[in-house]
């Protein structure tokens, strides 16, 4: 009772007052438990954007963001670019094959003189070599496109190679 009236506390309120000690410094604890875990989910999600920033050529998430959106309109722009090439593709196979079929045909039917059949002929051999340099610059450009769109990640059924 003396102490009481030197304004120290009484035994049980002594102990009530360690108990709330002891819990708060367990609640501090737990959160400081998860802080940590916050943090470190926040340094792995920092990672993550980094590499993220760095394989698309970004400088901020913005900029990730844009690129992952513009990803789709940039597959279905090269999806229409390959099936352009390769109706041009097959456009000038088929041209070739008509004039092959028509050389072979003046070839075969002998007429004309022999400066005609040899005008005739270097002006199909001429035509032959046009189409076999289209070919060449189509399939180029096919090649080359089937490349990014592997590269991008994009899938087809279609082979080139099975095509020709």
């Amino acid at each position: 009772m003396v102490a009481e009236m030197r304004g120290d506390l009484s035994a049980e309120e002594e102990t009530r007052l360690l108990r709330c000690i002891e819990n708060r410094e367990r609640a501090n604890e737990a959160l400081h438990a998860a802080n940590l875990v916050k943090s470190q989910k926040n340094a792995d999600f920092e990672a993550v954007l980094a590499e993220l920033k760095l394989a698309m050529g970004a400088s901020c998430l913005r900029e990730v963001v844009e690129k992952i959106a513009a990803q789709a309109a940039t597959s279905v722009s090269l999806d229409k670019e390959k099936t352009q090439a390769e109706e041009r593709l097959i456009a000038v196979r088929q041209e070739k094959e008509q004039v092959l079929r028509e050389l072979n045909e003046l070839k075969a039917s002998g007429i004309g003189g022999i400066e005609l059949n040899r005008e005739v002929y270097n002006t199909l051999e001429n035509e032959i070599q046009q189409a076999k340099a289209a070919l060449k610059v189509n399939k180029s450009a096919y090649e080359r496109l089937d490349g990014v769109m592997g590269h991008s990640g994009w899938q087809g059924d279609f082979k080139f190679s099975t095509m020709y």
